[in-house]
């Protein structure tokens, strides 16, 4: 039998809530121009996504979209996983000037997400 796919328009994956945060996994579909308070996080490990904002648009396996900032995306079907983070909080505040340097996180140092070690994740979040 072989294995089916979603379309590349549908959005068809898992959420996952948490305080502060909001996970989608699954196949990635297309976002038309949009904005939202979040900090966006888009990982696509097997192929790259096409990121928009209006400083340009990039090709990419992972990118960061600053809160507030107007963005769109095509995925085309792509495993992906988007992370949606509240602005406010310390993780927020240090993500967001994350993705006011660069969108394109795929050539970025994991020690720029440095975050402060915590027991309880909501105290970060």
């Amino acid at each position: 039998m072989a294995a089916t796919t979603a379309p590349a328009d549908t959005w068809s994956g898992t959420i996952v809530l948490g305080p502060g945060v909001v996970v989608y996994l699954g196949p990635g579909a297309t976002a038309a121009r949009h904005r939202h308070d979040a900090i966006q996080i888009i990982c696509s490990p097997a192929r790259p996504v096409v990121v928009g904002t209006d400083a340009g648009t990039i090709t990419t396996h992972a990118a960061i979209i600053e809160s507030r900032e107007a963005h769109h995306f095509q995925a085309d079907g792509a495993p992906i996983a988007i992370v949606l983070i509240e602005p406010s909080g310390r993780a927020g505040r240090r993500l967001d000037a994350v993705a006011q340097r660069s969108p394109d996180l795929s050539g970025m140092s994991s020690s720029a997400f440095a975050l402060p070690a915590t027991t309880n994740s909501t105290e970060v979040i």
